[in-house]
């Protein structure tokens, strides 16, 4: 009798896990992060923005929320964080994903904190690609199913790293396990 019921317990376990394993193989969490990490004043440092993008790879659809930092105690403000709507062609699923935040200290001063990315999944080999353009401040990091994927120390200082237009940091990941 007990045995039987440890060999059912054993048994609910394994399907359970089975069926954990496969709702987390058909969801993909990609996580874009921007953060000041060593400033002259410590107060300006800390996480800017966190893009949560969760990706359906059953249903090829994705969602994605924010959430933003502050500096000196100031808010954010226009803010913008979206990704387009997935498209798949065989094995592979692909959509940009953009974020821009600026400080209320900058208002007007077009400091804000952009990027863009394409992205490529290829679901068969957990696999992907990402190519794209963010500023060389601050510092940024991409994060899939928890694993790091892409890291870019900050370079300069938020006047040349956010006022000049053209400096402007390229990404390029290939192929990435996850």
């Amino acid at each position: 009798m007990i045995r039987s019921c440890f060999s059912q317990l054993i048994t609910t376990l394994l399907i359970m896990s089975a069926s954990v394993s496969a709702a987390l193989a058909e969801t993909v969490q990609i996580v874009i992060v921007t953060e000041i990490r060593d400033f002259a004043i410590d107060s300006f440092e800390g996480v800017k923005s966190r893009q949560i993008i969760k990706l359906d790879l059953k249903r090829v659809s994705a969602t994605s929320s924010y959430e933003t930092g502050d500096t000196l105690g100031i808010g954010s403000i226009n803010d913008s964080f979206r990704v387009s709507t997935p498209s798949k062609t065989d094995n592979n699923i692909s959509f940009k994903a953009t974020g821009q935040t600026e400080t209320a200290i900058a208002a007007g001063a077009a400091a804000s904190i952009d990027y863009s990315f394409d992205i490529l999944i290829n679901v068969a080999a957990n696999k992907i690609w990402v190519s794209g353009m963010h500023n060389e401040y601050p510092s940024y990091t991409i994060r899939v199913n928890s694993k790091m994927i892409y890291e870019r120390a900050e370079t300069g200082n938020p006047l040349t790293g956010l006022l000049d237009a053209n400096s402007v940091a390229g990404v390029f990941v290939d192929g990435v396990s996850f």
